[in-house]
């Protein structure tokens, strides 16, 4: 499988599909749609070259993504239906290895399915979208996001209309004429950084530091207190992942939220699974609310060397991404303000120039 970033420096990935299956990336003066066929991992590539100045029309339709949230949805309630039966026949302190085991798995399915619900619902709605030439019509399988799908061909339509700047249109009367700059009066959404980011890679930093002082300090309060700022950090970050995906965000930033979400998923499936197996050893660990603090406070004595290392690990992950999410927000949104005040001024100046203009004449 040939990897146009790595082989060919002028290439730049504008969307790509699920598992990498197919993808789409410009190039100087064309546009390359990468389609895989295989199963999870694509065994065959077919390559499509569209010049940019054979590019007639993108299509966009919105369809319905009801059918697989409702699927989803259904399939979390079968196993949390399960996981509540299990639980309440296991009677507490009774339960055994095999229970542990069977409740362990439908949690982690449970967890699985809670994910995929949530990033069908935070992509936003799904789309069609084809690409129309003279000679051909193609569906772009990777843009089935409308957000997704508006955001790329915001960024392609400005170098198709670039191309095609020069080219004769045809007049109202059959012949030929030169045509304007249609690039200027393209209007794009302005490029930017969701402010609820920042916020939540700061949260993220309390968090992660919260995870690495509660596996030190065997404290049921610190634990509650850890379990309140995760929920909150998760919070802030759906409302982010939200944002940055309905708006034209920075790809290095949405990359940070959705590792934060992958390890906040991990944080949460791990430790669902230990107290599990902590309760077949220690029934005290089922009764009433601090029980499952006390467990999660007792996890670096009792969960061993490795379950250790994996949170520590994970704690550390969470303040790391954070970190450098803050850098690149703070970053990207300097560099954003500054090109905003470089247009602005490229602005004032040609409306100055205007007016002398006119003032001469």
């Amino acid at each position: 499988m040939l990897d146009l970033k790595s082989s060919f420096d002028s290439y730049t990935r504008v969307a790509k599909g699920l598992f990498g299956m197919s993808s789409l990336w410009t190039g100087k003066d064309h546009l390359v749609y990468v389609r895989g066929s295989g199963i999870l991992l694509p065994f065959s590539e077919e390559y499509r070259r569209y010049r940019y100045e054979d590019i007639q029309a993108f299509s966009v339709v919105k369809t319905s993504r009801l059918g697989k949230g409702i699927l989803y949805g259904i399939a979390l309630l079968f196993v949390g239906g399960l996981l509540a039966l299990m639980l309440a026949v296991g009677g507490g302190g009774s339960i055994g290895i095999v229970f542990a085991v069977l409740a362990s798995v439908l949690s982690l399915a449970g967890l699985g399915l809670l994910a995929l619900l949530l990033r069908h619902l935070i992509l936003g709605p799904t789309c069609l979208c084809d690409i129309q030439t003279g000679l051909s019509k193609a569906r772009i399988r990777p843009l089935d996001r409308y957000h997704r799908a508006k955001e790329a061909i915001d960024r392609i339509g400005a170098r198709v209309r670039e191309s095609q700047r020069d080219l004769p249109v045809d007049d109202a009367e059959g012949g030929t004429a030169e045509s304007k700059n249609a690039a200027s009066t393209a209007i794009s959404e302005p490029f930017g950084v969701p402010g609820v980011v920042r916020p939540t890679f700061g949260v993220f930093l309390v968090a992660g530091l919260a995870c690495l002082a509660s596996l030190h300090l065997e404290s049921p309060v610190l634990v509650a207190g850890t379990m309140a700022v995760v929920f909150a950090a998760s919070m802030l970050l759906l409302l982010s992942l939200v944002a940055s995906v309905r708006r034209a965000t920075p790809e290095s930033i949405r990359t940070i939220l959705w590792s934060l979400l992958g390890m906040l998923f991990l944080l949460v499936g791990i430790a669902t699974v230990y107290f599990l197996v902590a309760a077949t050893r220690n029934s005290a660990y089922t009764m009433g609310i601090v029980g499952p603090l006390e467990a999660l406070a007792a996890l670096a004595v009792e969960g061993g060397v490795v379950l250790y290392l994996v949170f520590l690990g994970l704690g550390a992950g969470l303040f790391i991404g954070a970190l450098v999410g803050l850098i690149e927000s703070t970053r990207w949104s300097r560099q954003i303000g500054q090109a905003e005040v470089g247009l602005g001024l490229a602005g004032a100046g040609s409306e100055k120039a205007g007016i002398r203009e006119k003032s001469d004449e």
